[in-house]
């Protein structure tokens, strides 16, 4: 039975590498492949296309609706931490878990517990597979939770600890752009080195250029409160050509609303005839409102649970030359 799971989930993978060599925009992953792609990757962490699965099932995981993604400080320390090895897979792993049991188990979406369960469970078996092939990459307080798994005395453990970091879904370490979560240290964020490198601003702040969104590398800029991640910029355009920027903002409104659903939109006029105005016409639009010195802003009319999700469309005059930025921002949930 082992080996068969092993040769389905080798199928999956190859139709993934296929599929996207095939087509970067197309869906790569949907919630039929979730809970064996997930088990791949507690089987062979390691293996060569291990980092294009978890991509995909980040860029997945950022989509959803049909999983609640709680990632608590303190309930895997020492992970993250950039000197461990292989801390980002490890920590990864535990949200790839978690969902998956949500997937398997829809009447136990966003039930903190049992979630917080099965995604120790996924990266403990994950960890286990990494130092069967790399001894060296030991940590001794996931082979002490190994052991307590082995014992049946997991639950117990796990209990105190949600209970201790999590207190409820509003306050955890929740939301934010997959692997990213609000509140985590810039050494928690720079963690993540699939995603690398970073840059650092002179005021602490952090940015990379392979973040993940809607499935392609973006400019992603991490700011930080009191050491902790208080926002997450998406920059999907900045340069000197309206036409493209307004292009861009086109296709962000396209990108929101296929994912939140009806949007709100602040500093254009549309037709009042036209209910559903297409991606074309806010774009043009909108050029036309922020070429003219205006700012145009869109929101969900419904704010997913975890963050609160906003878009911009601007201009600014550096030196006599006026540049556009269309930018995505994931805030901490309001109120």
């Amino acid at each position: 039975m082992q080996s068969l799971r092993c040769f389905l989930s080798a199928i999956l993978v190859c139709t993934l590498v296929g599929a996207v060599a095939a087509s970067e925009s197309r869906p790569l992953v949907d919630n039929t492949k979730v809970v064996p792609l997930t088990r791949f990757l507690e089987e062979q962490p390691l293996n060569k296309d291990a980092p294009l699965v978890r991509a995909a099932l980040l860029d997945w995981e950022d989509k959803s609706t049909d999983v609640v993604d709680v990632v608590c400080p303190g309930m895997f320390s020492p992970v993250p931490d950039k000197s461990i090895k292989y801390s980002a897979e490890l920590m990864a792993q535990f949200i790839f878990g978690s969902a998956a049991y949500q997937i398997a188990n829809p009447s136990e979406k966003g039930k903190l517990m049992p979630a917080q369960l099965a995604g120790m469970k996924s990266m403990l078996k994950a960890y286990r597979s990494i130092i069967a092939l790399e001894p060296n990459a030991r940590i001794s307080r996931f082979d002490e939770l190994s052991k307590d798994e082995e014992q049946g005395n997991l639950p117990q453990v796990v209990e105190p600890l949600v209970v201790a970091n999590c207190k409820s879904p509003a306050d955890a370490s929740t939301g934010g752009l997959p692997p990213w979560h609000f509140q985590m240290t810039p050494q928690e964020v720079a963690s993540f080195s699939d995603y690398g490198p970073y840059d650092k601003f002179r005021n602490g702040d952090l940015e990379t250029y392979s973040g993940l969104f809607n499935g392609h590398k973006e400019n992603v800029q991490f700011y930080f409160e009191d050491g902790k991640l208080a926002r997450i910029e998406i920059s999907l355009y900045e340069g000197q050509d309206v036409k493209a920027a307004a292009k861009a903002w086109g296709q962000t409104y396209t990108v929101l609303k296929t994912q939140y659903g009806n949007l709100e939109l602040h500093g254009i006029q549309i037709n009042p005839s036209d209910d559903t105005p297409s991606p074309d016409v806010i774009a043009v639009a909108s050029g036309a409102a922020v070429q003219a010195g205006g700012k145009v802003q869109l929101a969900p009319l419904k704010q997913p649970m975890d963050k609160f999700v906003f878009a911009s469309f601007s201009s600014s005059t550096v030196q006599g030359d006026v540049f556009y930025y269309v930018e995505v921002f994931y805030d901490p949930p309001h109120g």
